[in-house]
């Protein structure tokens, strides 16, 4: 199969992997108090998707038992305390919305308006939820759960640094000194943006962001020749100081053709296996110099090598590559389990045994609707998840306004299906959704785990962002697993 290589990023907002260069979007979602992994499987094959444990028939008959359907709270005295959470839209506090908090079983418990400050505080009981709403008129309504507060928590919702401007800071003109045999286009990178031209007679002229700018004030110059889609010759120009009046003017040194070289090998494919997936990063900070990548089937129980080649591995200080296999016939939305990796050497080569080094399987996600207050996401896995640091479950649709809403939810790994949605106001009763709607999308669901994560306690630290984290959002050195699948509602 034909190898993809790309040299600039571009934001990518709307698809499974995308990547911000200044910081994740936050996602923050939630889910309920998670039950001990002894009895994780008899709440998957049927629980009530409250988290919480069936009470054994010979329960003490001070404390009742739970009924079909019946979500109340069992514990006799829960803990409580206070928690914060702040509010953040790129990096600046939300001074308008509503907090809605949930008992652990989900059912209403108050709601309060943000403050001028976005911050929220309340005094809540271990396990409890809650469901930070930005209402934007006529446009969008956006509302992120986090589930299994404990006292203490300190959390935030969105995040607290703000991205880097999408601004011109300069212009850079780059001569090209010599002609390459059979080049149809000349392509100048600089880590966030890129420019090019098909000639190389004249300097190659194009505008340099504030995201190019390592935090040198520089920008590194990946210059790449090529014929269609086939590299034939690279340059490189580093640390370049960018006039902030006028054009910054830099001549190319000589083509090179010493280009690196990345494979995976997978092995013992897990049931239903279609594809594996490989995708390279060369990174250097907030920046991604260099990016590729190219998949090729693989059946079940079977083996395969993912293999790229002409990559520009000598800028940047640290490789990433994501591994993967999509499962079933649709991409992302059958399943897809994948190993994120960041380095600061590039390996040659890894090989994985792609059924115990990637998480199983996620599949079958929807929406049990009979229940139209609140309707439960649903799924299925191949395997036991509950080990998972979190996971992320999301939901969008649109109403009869064609208002967009997204619903999203960050919850412990011992969560089970069907997952019911916390509980709404009844008068916000248009905030839920839209049962019967053309416009409800298929919800999605991701598990995670991460070297990096020690538990939930971390993962909601964290926030739900990283359930779509590239290698360049991790720590050097660090491993992130994660299995999906649904809809594309980001």
């Amino acid at each position: 199969m034909r190898q993809e290589l790309r040299l600039t990023k571009t934001p990518r907002t709307g698809v499974r992997h995308y990547r911000l260069f200044a910081t994740l979007l936050l996602l923050a979602l939630t889910t309920l108090a998670g039950c001990p992994a002894e009895d994780d499987e008899g709440l998957r094959d049927g629980g009530t998707g409250d988290l919480r444990r069936d009470l054994p028939s010979d329960a003490p008959a001070d404390l009742p038992q739970e009924t079909a359907g019946d979500t109340a709270d069992v514990q006799s005295e829960p803990q409580s305390g206070s928690v914060t959470i702040h509010v953040y839209d790129n990096g600046d506090p939300v001074t308008e919305g509503q907090a809605i908090f949930h008992h652990p079983d989900g059912s209403l418990l108050s709601q309060e308006a943000i403050g001028g400050d976005g911050l929220v505080t309340a005094d809540l009981p271990s396990g409890a939820m809650v469901t930070i709403v930005r209402e934007e008129e006529l446009v969008r309504v956006t509302m992120t759960t986090i589930v299994g507060l404990q006292p203490g928590d300190d959390l935030n919702v969105g995040s607290p640094d703000a991205p880097v401007p999408f601004e011109q800071v300069g212009r850079l003109a780059v001569t090209v000194p010599q002609e390459v045999t059979d080049a149809d286009y000349y392509l100048m990178g600089l880590g966030y943006s890129g420019f090019g031209s098909p000639t190389m007679t004249a300097p190659i002229e194009g505008s340099v962001y504030r995201a190019d700018l390592t935090s040198g004030n520089m920008v590194n110059l990946v210059a790449i020749a090529q014929q269609r889609d086939m590299r034939l010759s690279f340059a490189m120009v580093e640390e370049i100081a960018i006039l902030t009046t006028g054009t910054t003017s830099v001549t190319l040194p000589a083509w090179r053709t010493d280009w690196g070289s990345f494979s995976v090998s997978g092995s013992n494919a897990p049931l239903d296996s279609r594809l594996l997936n490989l995708e390279f990063q060369a990174l250097g900070e907030h920046l991604a110099y260099d990016e590729a990548d190219q998949a090729e089937p693989i059946s079940p129980g079977g083996s395969a090598t993912v293999s790229l080649s002409n990559l520009v591995t000598q800028v940047g200080d640290r490789f990433g590559y994501t591994a993967g296999v999509f499962f079933g016939q649709t991409n992302y939305t059958d399943g897809y389990s994948a190993l994120i990796r960041a380095d600061g050497t590039q390996p040659s080569s890894v090989a994985l045994n792609l059924s115990a080094d990637l998480l199983p399987r996620v599949h079958s996600v929807g929406l049990l609707t009979g229940d139209v207050s609140r309707p439960s996401i649903t799924f299925a896995s191949a395997g036991d998840l509950s080990a998972c640091d979190g996971a992320v479950l999301a939901v969008a649709w649109r109403d009869e306004d064609y208002v967009q809403h997204r619903w999203n939810l960050m919850v412990p790994g011992q969560v089970a299906s069907p997952f019911r949605l916390p509980e709404l106001p009844e008068d916000r009763a248009s905030w839920r959704p839209n049962i019967g709607s053309t416009y409800l999308d298929i919800p999605w669901v991701a598990f995670f785990e991460a070297d990096f994560l020690d538990g939930y306690d971390d993962a909601r630290q964290e926030g739900a962002g990283i359930a779509q984290a590239t290698s360049e959002d991790i720590p050097t050195g660090a491993t992130l697993r994660v299995s999906s699948a649904g809809g594309d509602v980001f």
